[in-house]
């Protein structure tokens, strides 16, 4: 595995983006850029894919933030060319080049991107790249519209599916973790009645929601906790206790002692 030259690097990564408009060319150099930092001795490849992981080259994340970063700037800059090279690059199967792909879909601050986080994510199992398409893959939709990145996450929600459901959790944990992202009684609206349906991977992505939330907005995550409670909320109040405040932690822990008393809930 050669050493990480910043400066090497950034050239390769330029003459890279060079072949952008060019998607066949553009992957074919990725991929060969990818398989000369690849650690070898790490090299994922039947098993992975047995786990329900791509194929990865188990590059160094310094080397994979270097060309996330820039292949997330030159597809804001040349967003035509962008959208193609990233449908290869997915359309290539392997882990880091999806996540890369993933990256990309920030230059569509349409709701395309949205159908387009969809698509993705009924072809992957891995965990890792599912974030980054939650997360990257509707972010600029989320900075241009709110408003519509709240409706494509409402209609995820609502679709009667497991892998839009949890594509629509991860998307509003990393609303949820972006500063710059105020609407959050939009998202407290658009998460009422959600933990009726969620099931394995989903129930654990909306406690890791919550919890974010407890880390942003404690008062009203609490309050929104409070006015949701249920026999399907109460056990997920009780794991996100240590996310909350003292405060908070308090007024939730006397409404499960109340719900306790009733013997719907047993004590834990």
């Amino acid at each position: 595995m050669p050493a990480i030259e910043p400066q090497r690097l950034s050239q390769e990564t330029d003459r890279l983006l060079q072949q952008l408009g060019q998607p066949e060319d553009f992957v074919r150099a990725v991929l060969e850029r990818l398989e000369f930092y690849a650690d070898r001795t790490k090299r994922s490849g039947l098993v992975d894919e047995i786990a329900g992981r791509e194929r990865s080259f188990n590059i160094r994340s310094p080397v994979l933030r270097s060309l996330r970063r820039e292949f997330t700037r030159a597809a804001g800059q040349r967003p035509a060319e962008a959208l193609p090279a990233a449908q290869h690059l997915w359309d290539s199967g392997w882990r880091e080049a999806r996540i890369l792909a993933a990256a990309m879909l920030q230059a569509t601050v349409k709701p395309a991107a949205a159908a387009q986080v969809e698509r993705w994510a009924e072809t992957t199992e891995d965990r890792q790249v599912l974030l980054e398409l939650a997360a990257a893959g509707t972010a600029g939709l989320r900075r241009a519209s709110p408003a519509g990145f709240l409706r494509a996450v409402r209609g995820w929600l609502k679709s009667g599916r497991e892998r839009p459901r949890l594509i629509a959790l991860l998307a509003l944990r990393a609303a949820v973790q972006d500063q710059d992202f105020l609407d959050l009684p939009g998202l407290f609206r658009s998460l009422h009645g959600a933990a009726s349906a969620v099931r394995g991977e989903s129930r654990r992505a909306l406690r890791a929601l919550i919890e974010a939330l407890a880390q942003r907005s404690p008062a009203e995550a609490a309050s929104f906790l409070l006015q949701e409670f249920n026999p399907t909320w109460a056990p997920l109040v009780q794991q996100t206790l240590p996310a909350f405040p003292e405060r908070q932690r308090a007024v939730l822990l006397e409404r499960l002692s109340a719900y306790r008393q009733t013997g719907i809930m047993p004590a834990s």
